[in-house]
């Protein structure tokens, strides 16, 4: 999925989790430079807001209130590499 995508449809929003922080932040896909927009999100080389770091997952959620469905998610494996979910 790419930010276009999540951009295009209004019910999707986009967040990104940092394991060293333990923190989970909404994305901003509208902010991502235009070269990116284009580029699967698991490959785009986000930072942590707080610390700098890598997220350990990326997460592309469908809805609106209190409920909320997963429509598309990107792990980074304890090793560092990337692992599809």
């Amino acid at each position: 999925m790419t930010p276009q995508d999540v951009r295009a449809d209004h019910t999707l929003r986009a967040a990104i989790a940092c394991g060293r922080c333990n923190r989970s932040r909404s994305l901003r896909v509208g902010a991502i430079p235009r070269r990116w927009q284009d580029t699967d999100l698991g490959r785009i080389p986000f930072r942590c807001f707080e610390c700098g770091e890598r997220p350990n997952r990326i997460q592309v959620e469908r809805g609106t209130g209190p409920r909320h469905e997963t429509v598309w998610a990107w792990s980074l494996k304890p090793e560092g590499h990337p692992a599809g979910v």
